[in-house]
């Protein structure tokens, strides 16, 4: 039995060596796969993170995992594959995990500025799910005992992660349990710790519990062991030619004279976004609308755009795998559909770059409009 916990883990570290990180978590993790692969294990389980629920990033440590992931997924379904031919095979699990209380990063920053007596944090209002050690381990080895039971190409989690923690006052607790006089000051927020959440990430429809690590594209797809104490949801599955084609490409920059940290985090940030393009293409085109919506809408993108504005490149791909179906008539019979498009066609113009886009969908829509009018 294997679990894989290796990892450059910390997002800060990661944004400083990107290369490392890609080789680690990226690369690394396949090596991890093939080793399990070629010595007959009979289980694999992978620590992912909940930072995997952003469809896309521009974080180095969030494309690494969501890279990892995607190739845990694979082998998982490969495997699942093999064994219903009669073939043994391993049975790749996945987890997902938040913060760790006690082998946290957060917790261990903090436990240093008490010794230090002067604790650093970004910010008085930053907040952070976790789970405490006994319940990281028990999702591991649930996911172990777990494996081969429910969708072979999903994540588990645990079912309850309580109300996020507070930075500051998890520190001011920890002060005063050691009884020190420790200052505080506020560094503010460093690059790979200042990710937003696009409001599209999360389900709005009201039709599945909420969980802080499953996205509104996984969520209806989601699953409980048998105790009710662990969740789960399926990811969805990237095709294996554009999966191998990204993750050959960013081999070749990573091993290549261009390979500077900002090539290579360019290179991994686009293989991420490819991988998603790949995975919105065969997702139903009524949920891509609802994420689209959910983010993009005039109610939600805030005054001239500038909200949606931020997540240019995801509202890009959504609309860019959408518009076939807008193009066949997917929505037409619907007329909230249809409303809730012609709501994002009016976003659009307003944000840099995707006016060619606003204005195709605008086309698509007036051409609707006309077609409505000569039948009245």
């Amino acid at each position: 039995m294997v679990f894989h916990l290796a990892a450059i883990r910390e997002p800060g570290r990661a944004e400083a060596v990107v290369r490392e990180a890609v080789e680690t978590n990226v690369f690394g993790s396949g090596n991890v796969i093939e080793a399990c692969q070629r010595h007959g294990v009979r289980v694999a389980v992978y620590s992912s993170t909940g930072k995997c629920f952003a469809y896309v990033t521009d974080h180095v440590y969030t494309a690494t995992k969501k890279l990892a992931e995607a190739q845990w997924m694979r082998a998982a379904r490969h495997a699942a594959a093999g064994r219903a031919g009669g073939a043994e095979a391993t049975h790749f699990a996945v987890t997902r995990f938040t913060h760790v209380l006690e082998n946290g990063i957060i917790a261990a920053d903090i436990q240093a500025g008490i010794e230090a007596g002067m604790i650093g944090l970004h910010g008085p209002d930053r907040h952070f799910n976790v789970q405490n050690l006994r319940q990281a381990t028990h999702l591991l080895v649930n996911a172990a005992a777990l494996a081969g039971e429910g969708p072979v190409d999903g994540f588990w989690s645990a079912v309850d992660l309580g109300w996020p923690v507070n930075t500051l006052d998890l520190a001011l607790f920890q002060i005063r349990r050691s009884g020190r006089d420790v200052g505080l000051r506020f560094l503010g927020v460093p690059k790979g710790y200042d990710e937003s959440f696009y409001r599209g990430q999360f389900d709005w429809s009201g039709l599945y519990e909420y969980h802080p690590l499953v996205n509104a594209l996984e969520a209806p797809q989601g699953f409980t062991d048998r105790s009710g104490t662990m969740v789960g949801a399926r990811v969805g599955a990237v095709p294996d030619a554009v999966l191998t084609q990204e993750l050959r490409h960013l081999r070749q920059v990573v091993d290549g004279a261009e390979g500077a940290p900002g090539t290579v985090k360019q290179a991994l940030l686009a293989a991420v976004t490819a991988v998603t393009g790949a995975v919105f293409a065969t997702t139903p085109p009524e949920r891509l609308l609802d994420v689209l919506w959910w983010g993009a809408a005039p109610a939600w993108a805030g005054p001239g755009a500038s909200t949606a504005a931020r997540y240019r490149s995801l509202v890009a791909l959504l609309v860019d795998a959408l518009l076939p179906h807008v193009e066949e008539k997917r929505f037409h019979a619907c007329p909230a559909q249809m409303g809730r498009l012609r709501e994002v066609a009016q976003t659009l113009p307003l944000i840099e770059g995707l006016q060619g886009r606003a204005a195709q969908l605008q086309a698509l829509l007036s051409a609707r409009h006309m077609m409505d009018a000569a039948h009245d």
